[in-house]
């Protein structure tokens, strides 16, 4: 989780300037990271075109979502975020709160 700290700060400050506020949700999951960007304008050009760079600066990146009002919008998904819940794969729906990783 902290290897995905510099790139989403970066992403955040290129895209929302330096003043901006955002809250960042990491979540570690069997298959990768899933990452969700709270108050990121889900629906500027600027964002969506820098969110492929973000995925590609990230390590296993399973999916990206962002919010700027009630809805939360899937930005970009290479594959489901799973969780293992005993032998069960259980696919995580976004903003899912979990324990961040698996040592807690």
């Amino acid at each position: 989780l902290l290897d995905a700290i510099e790139p989403v700060r970066l992403f955040l400050t290129e895209t929302l300037g330096k003043k901006a506020k955002a809250r960042v949700h990491l979540t570690q999951t069997d298959n990768g990271l899933d990452v969700h960007l709270e108050g990121v304008a889900v629906d500027s050009l600027a964002v969506l075109q820098a969110v492929p760079a973000l995925a590609q600066n990230l390590k296993a990146v399973t999916r990206i979502t962002g919010q700027d009002g009630p809805a939360t919008d899937i930005l970009w998904q290479m594959e489901t975020p799973t969780i293992s819940l005993s032998v069960a794969q259980v696919a995580l729906p976004p903003v899912s709160f979990l324990q961040a990783t698996i040592d807690g």
